[in-house]
């Protein structure tokens, strides 16, 4: 169990990273992504992904129980089915992590945790509307959860999937092997 009061500090992080509306997940992603993990992975694992769709139609379509009609849905639900690998692909460019913290200004240790908490939560309110707000606003591409956590998760709903970066390491994964 716990022994004694948390930190402050860990307090002011964990207000800041909260899972529902992780403020600093960008940055923070963006530093882990830099050192553990890149393109090819992330482009191997898209890779991995995709061959365990189409091995999944195959197997698919040599179910006996089941009809053709069936079959032809559940071949259209794996075609749809939206994979967010690794991490969001806005992280990876530094002007889009400028607007998104374009309103943070200064955060020092000295500062007021109150003051620093409202300013990070007023800068990614505001670029998450103007994303919404965007022509070229895909819905598919968004992280519904926080993508900075070892998490997995499926949507039924969404019919989607999510690996995080941080989840895609030993033991769980790791590049090159089979």
């Amino acid at each position: 169990g716990l022994q004694g009061k948390e930190p402050r500090w860990r307090h002011c992080v964990n207000a800041l990273n909260d899972p529902f509306d992780p403020i600093i997940s960008y940055g923070l992603g963006r530093m882990y992504i830099d050192k553990y993990f890149n393109e090819t992975e992330k482009k191997n694992v898209e890779t991995i992904a995709k061959n365990v769709s189409e091995a999944l139609k195959t197997v698919l379509q040599n179910y006996t129980w089941m009809d053709n009609a069936t079959k032809a849905n559940a071949t259209k639900k794996i075609d749809n089915m939206v994979f967010r690998i690794g991490y969001p692909e806005e992280v990876k460019y530094e002007n889009i992590l400028n607007e998104i913290y374009e309103d943070v200004g200064n955060v020092t240790l000295n500062g007021s945790f109150l003051s620093t908490y409202l300013s990070f939560r007023k800068s990614n309110a505001k670029y998450k509307l103007k994303k919404m707000g965007s022509l070229f606003f895909n819905r598919t591409k968004e992280w519904p959860h926080d993508w900075t956590k070892v998490s997995v998760m499926y949507s039924p709903l969404e019919n989607s999937v999510g690996l995080t970066a941080v989840v895609l390491q030993h033991p769980f994964y790791s590049f090159g092997l089979p």
